[in-house]
């Protein structure tokens, strides 16, 4: 989670570096990755799975 925040924040504040679209490309598997993960234990300690959008 921490290696996430950095990146997103790399990538919306530090404006005046580059931000290569590879880097953005493998952000996005690895938050879903997460958000699979989050989901889990939500599920696991409430009983349901969580509300998907």
């Amino acid at each position: 989670m921490t290696d996430l925040k950095k990146t997103r924040t790399e990538a919306d504040y530090h404006l005046t570096a580059a931000f290569p679209q590879n880097r953005a490309a493998d952000f996005i598997p690895a938050c879903e990755v997460f958000i699979e993960k989050v989901d889990a234990f939500l599920a696991a300690h409430t009983g349901s799975a969580a509300a998907s959008p």
